[in-house]
């Protein structure tokens, strides 16, 4: 996995399971990877609760987009709550979802699956990771094609 991946996901997780812990659930919420390799939050601006999860993403990738554009950063994460079918589970899990980009177009979904029991006690299962298709770093991309 691209070093850059590993230390977003090690800034973003435990956050992430702190807010399932003491909220049960979390907003989608971001980090990136400054050029001089700097990691930096990226924590949702006002009151997001009247926003779809899918708006929040949406403003998140406009932004990285816009960021991306104007060469301000490496790698982007994204941090969301969400449902997932593993394989050979039938019904969805909760999961947190790392939505992870390079600039160099290399771009992974990560998941954490995780479990709630009683008193805010929550266990999670191994980290996985499929490749997807970049939302962040795409003019980029697209310029190389041409």
């Amino acid at each position: 996995m691209n070093p850059d991946f590993e230390k977003l996901l090690s800034a973003v997780i435990p956050i992430a399971q702190r807010m399932l812990k003491d909220l049960g659930a979390f907003i989608p919420f971001g980090a990136f990877i400054t050029r001089d390799g700097e990691v930096q939050l990226a924590g949702g601006e006002g009151d997001p609760s009247h926003l779809e999860t899918q708006e929040i993403v949406e403003m998140y990738l406009e932004a990285y987009r816009e960021a991306a554009a104007n060469g301000d950063f490496n790698s982007t994460a994204l941090c969301v709550d969400v449902r997932i079918h593993i394989p050979g589970k039938m019904e969805k899990t909760d999961a947190i979802q790392i939505m992870l980009e390079h600039s160099g177009g290399e771009a992974l979904n990560a998941f954490m699956p995780y479990e709630k029991h009683a008193q805010a006690d929550i266990t999670y299962a191994p980290l996985f990771a499929t490749p997807s298709d970049p939302r962040v770093f795409i003019k980029l991309a697209s310029e190389q094609e041409q």
